[in-house]
């Protein structure tokens, strides 16, 4: 017996435990190619807010992000 069956007497397989997972984080997040589109506004007022702020998206030629570099201006000796 699991720890779900024993404590709460209910039986419940791994893959829809992460299904439900997976939908609940989506619900609350939105679709994870959303979040990497809000990338570029977020990067927009960090600068707004932090003129010396310094940002960088890279991604590749299939349009697929790589990384995120972000160096806010209370960082940046100058």
């Amino acid at each position: 017996m699991d720890d779900m069956q024993v404590e709460h007497g209910l039986g419940l397989l791994y893959s829809k435990a992460l299904m439900a997972k997976e939908l609940a984080e989506e619900n609350v997040f939105g679709p994870p190619d959303l979040s990497y589109q809000l990338l570029y506004a977020y990067c927009h007022q960090l600068k707004h807010v932090n003129p010396s702020t310094v940002t960088a998206i890279k991604i590749n030629a299939a349009l697929q992000f790589e990384y995120l570099f972000i160096a806010l201006s209370a960082s940046l000796v100058l």
